[in-house]
């Protein structure tokens, strides 16, 4: 539960003319973690891939490329898997096929969007000459012509150049627009007159006839193109739909078959035999010697190594009950924990939904959660979704429905019943919804927001508390004396820290609840410093935490105890956020109900200011409050919880065997 599961070392030696059987076992076995062999040691060297590796990558390679140019995706994709033969006979004829017609309507699409880009530019250089009049020409023969900008009318000064140029000008506010056109031996006269001026250029593209003859062209050709590169995109889609399903098999079966030529680069080799270490489960030993060594008539043999024959660290194999199992997602998302220390993944699992519950605390919004939750397991959105992902939504969602009954009596941000007796507040009940429950916080409730910091407060205590803990238990595991002592000294800190703030909060309901009932009168035995009553027992438990602290890690310690403050002050999102998105569902339902249903009146008022509800509630409150609540809830377990015990750095476990996604390996296509 929180440690990995124990693994054996396996060593499996044989003569390497059965090298090429042995890896097509492994790889339908799916049993064993490789371990990289590192070239040189023990005089033996890394093999070389086996026949066929070379051909079977180029293969590969094509495949991904093809893929790429359909931007094939398994997303939302029907259950589907094609046998063995279906496969090396859509490779052998008609994957070949597929790639030249793919890269042949690639390139052109990629002619059409450069030409697209070429029209664009012309177009955008012929905007500003359109300021000149419509008949206006600038491809007068046997003239150059010159456009741009000036803060004064240069005519006069250009026309007394030998000789002849005319000259157009458009005035627009401060500024002139000239068009010169000139004889080509005065060209450097005429530029030296406009650089003197401060005359900014304007490009003038290659065209014949007028500005608007031109554009008019331009927005023809341009239509055009676009039409014909819809038809292309049509077909790419086309061919992308007719191919996915096999493409994403044909690409797994030639993945398989690399990973299985490439296994001998990952061995130790001479001349005659072979090499290869790895771990299993204990489970499976058994299981693996037989499948070898029976099938190759003992040419092989596989060695189970006990315990103390093993001086290295094995992979990381994890095993969690399936409500857990999302979960792990997360903690990966960080680091795979190490052998050394406690996974903890059970603990985010029971932590992360609390924190996610607390913060979204509403039925109908637990509701929609649980609901995007099923629907993302199925089809991801913008990338987002997975089994896992939609799980973790989906009992997040649970937890929303639990605190939002319970706790704040709230759905889709309006409160089964009003805060305050006789108050005008929206209520489930003032629309004839009687729900028989009063919830005790209500989150706009000025004594209730006080409540719920001190909810959160004790929240991050326990939290931060039980993350101390683990790391001593991962010291004293590790006989690291000192680093035990400094995660003791860090308790009595967060100890001293805690009950100091529940002395200030002995004021509220919840906070003298708890020192009644789970601590004592703190005021009682408390002394005063400067106005503020500082109970006794903090005094205890800091100075000999801070001796302790900086015992074991130097006086730097003093200045990073501060940090256990802020740590626990961090807590207070907890109740922010919850607030924050109660504040918003407020807003919301106001501007609905109160404005816009008010304003319009009558049957459309109802139905627009139901759609403003349901599209505001939706994008603003449950999206935005789902995303922030979401990253508040494993930014506490990251920072706060997990930098007080967790390193990481671990090996996942990854046995060598195919994936089975897209493929089917009984030879026959499924549907």
């Amino acid at each position: 539960m929180f440690r990995a599961a124990k693994l054996n070392k396996v060593l499996i030696v044989g003569p390497k003319s059965e090298m090429g059987k042995t890896v097509e076992i492994l790889h339908t076995l799916k049993l064993l973690h490789v371990d990289e062999f590192v070239d040189g040691t023990g005089g033996m060297k890394i093999g070389s891939p086996l026949e066929g590796c070379e051909q079977l990558s180029h293969e590969l390679m094509r495949v991904r490329r093809t893929m790429s140019v359909l931007d094939v995706s398994a997303s939302g994709l029907a259950q589907h898997k094609m046998s063995f033969d279906d496969v090396k006979e859509y490779l052998d004829t008609d994957s070949i096929k597929v790639e030249e017609a793919a890269l042949a309507l690639t390139k052109r699409r990629d002619k059409y969007e450069s030409r697209l880009q070429e029209l664009q530019d012309v177009s955008y250089a012929l905007q500003p000459l359109g300021e000149f009049p419509s008949d206006t020409r600038f491809d007068i023969k046997s003239l150059e012509a010159i456009a741009g900008y000036c803060k004064k009318d240069l005519t006069a000064t250009l026309k007394k150049i030998s000789q002849p140029i005319n000259v157009e000008v458009v005035k627009r506010k401060k500024r002139y627009m000239l068009l010169v056109y000139y004889p080509k031996p005065v060209g450097k006269k005429v530029r030296d007159i406009l650089e003197l001026a401060k005359f900014e250029f304007i490009e003038i593209p290659e065209f014949s006839g007028t500005v608007k003859t031109k554009t008019r062209q331009l927005e023809e050709e341009t239509k055009k193109i676009n039409k014909e590169m819809e038809g292309v995109e049509e077909e790419l889609d086309r061919l992308m739909k007719d191919n996915v399903h096999k493409l994403l098999a044909a690409e797994e079966f030639l993945t398989d078959e690399v990973e299985k030529a490439e296994l001998p680069m990952r061995c130790a080799t001479t001349e005659h035999l072979f090499t290869i270490e790895g771990w299993v489960r204990k489970a499976d030993s058994e299981r693996l010697s037989k499948s070898i060594e029976k099938p190759l008539e003992g040419k092989v043999t596989v060695q189970v190594l006990d315990d103390a024959e093993v001086d290295e660290e094995s992979p990381v194999l994890l095993k969690h009950t399936p409500p857990v199992r999302p979960f792990q997602y997360l903690v990966d998302i960080y680091s795979t924990p190490n052998l050394k220390e406690i996974d903890p993944t059970l603990i985010v699992a029971l932590i992360f939904p609390i924190f996610f519950g607390l913060m979204i605390g509403d039925l109908g919004y637990g509701i929609i959660l649980v609901i995007m939750g099923f629907i993302l397991k199925k089809r991801p959105v913008f990338g987002i979704g997975g089994r896992a992902v939609g799980n973790i939504i989906i009992i997040g969602g649970i937890a929303a429905i639990i605190f939002g009954v319970f706790l704040f009596g709230d759905a889709f941000g309006v409160p089964f019943h009003p805060h305050e007796v006789g108050s005008g507040e929206l209520t489930w009940a003032s629309i004839g919804i009687d729900i028989p429950y009063h919830a005790p916080i209500g989150k706009l409730d000025a004594g209730s927001v006080i409540t719920l910091l001190v909810l959160s407060i004790s929240a991050g205590f326990l939290h931060m508390g039980l993350g101390l803990v683990f790391g001593l238990v991962n010291s004293i595991g590790h006989r690291e004396v000192k680093h035990a002592g400094s995660r003791v000294g860090w308790m009595l800190l967060l100890l001293g820290i805690f009950l100091l703030a529940m002395n200030l909060a002995q004021g509220t309901p919840f906070g003298s609840w708890i020192c009644e009932h789970l601590l004592f009168d703190l005021q009682a035995n408390a002394t005063d410093m400067m106005g503020i009553f500082i109970p006794w027992m903090t005094i205890y438990m800091l100075i000999p935490g801070l001796i302790l602290l900086i015992a074991t890690e130097g006086g730097f310690a003093i200045i990073e105890s501060l940090g256990m403050l802020t740590n626990l002050i961090s807590y207070t999102r907890l109740a922010a956020v919850g607030v924050a998105k109660a504040a918003l569902a407020l807003a919301i339902n106001v501007i609905c109900i109160d404005i816009v249903m008010t304003a319009l009146g009558g049957i459309i008022g109802i139905i627009v200011g139901l759609i403003c509800i349901a599209v505001g509630q939706f994008f603003i409150v449950v999206l935005l409050g789902t995303l922030s609540a979401g990253i508040q809830a494993i930014r506490l377990n990251y920072v706060e919880f997990f930098m007080k015990f967790y390193e990481g750095n671990g090996t996942p476990f990854r046995p060598f065997g195919a994936t089975n996604m897209y493929l089917n390996r009984t030879g026959v296509s499924t549907t």
